[in-house]
C-alpha cells in the first residue's frame, strides 16, 4: 500500500481581520497482485473416536478456483478558511472536501491469468463532496457561543459484486451549538452543547 500527504496552513492580519487558510490533499493506493487458490473435500472421519487424524488430500483432488486481483485509489483534497473579526471577538469558518475512489476488481479462469471471467466487478469511478461551516463569539474574555454544520463522507471501494457499479459510502451530517467556558488563567474548561 502506497500512502502520501501534504497539508499547508498560512495566518494573515489586515485591515483588522484576521485569515488562517489550510489547504491539503491525500493519496491511497492500494494493489494486491493476483491471488489463486484452490479447494478439496476430505475424507470422512469419527469425530467421537477420540482422535482427528484425517490426511491431507492429494493434490490431484484440489479444484482451483477463479484467481483474483484488486487495485484500488483513495485520493482525497480539502480546503478551509477560518476569519477573525472586531479584534478576533467573532470568527468564521468554513471548508471543503472532495473524495475520489477507483477501484478494479478482476476475477480470472484457473488456467488463464490474463481474461477476466463474469465475476469481475465493473469499474468503480465515484466522488463525493463534503463541507463545514461554523461561527463562535466570544461574549467575554472566558465565555464563547459557537455553531457548526457539518458533512461528511468516508468510502470502502472494495465492495463492488459483478453486479454492482457503486462503491460503499458512508455519509453523515451534523449540527451543533453550545457554549464555551474557561476559568483559573485557562486550567478549568467548562462546555455544553
Amino acid at each position: 500500500m502506497e500512502e502520501l500527504e501534504n497539508d499547508y496552513a498560512a495566518n494573515f492580519k489586515f485591515w483588522g481581520v484576521s485569515l488562517q487558510p489550510a489547504t491539503g490533499w491525500s493519496y491511497q493506493h492500494d494493489y494486491q497482485p493476483v491471488n489463486v487458490s484452490a479447494s478439496a473435500n476430505l475424507p470422512n472421519d469419527n469425530l467421537f473416536a477420540g482422535t482427528y487424524a484425517v490426511p491431507r488430500p492429494d493434490l490431484s483432488t484440489f479444484t482451483q478456483g477463479n484467481p483474483s486481483k484488486i487495485e484500488d485509489t483513495r485520493t482525497q483534497v480539502y480546503a478551509t478558511t477560518k476569519w477573525g473579526f472586531f479584534q478576533d471577538r467573532l470568527f468564521a469558518d468554513a471548508g471543503l472536501e472532495r473524495s475520489w475512489v477507483f477501484s478494479e476488481t478482476y476475477a480470472f479462469t484457473p488456467t488463464n491469468h490474463t481474461t477476466p471471467t463474469s465475476n469481475s466487478s465493473p469499474l468503480i469511478r465515484q466522488y463525493k463532496d463534503s463541507y463545514f461551516l461554523g461561527l463562535l463569539a466570544k461574549v467575554t474574555s472566558n465565555i464563547s457561543l459557537y455553531y457548526s454544520r457539518s458533512t461528511n463522507a468516508s468510502v470502502t471501494p472494495q465492495t463492488p459484486t459483478p453486479t454492482s457499479s457503486s462503491a460503499l459510502w458512508s455519509q453523515g451530517f451534523n449540527n451543533e451549538w453550545g457554549i464555551k467556558t474557561e476559568w483559573l488563567d485557562g486550567r478549568l474548561s467548562v462546555s455544553a452543547d
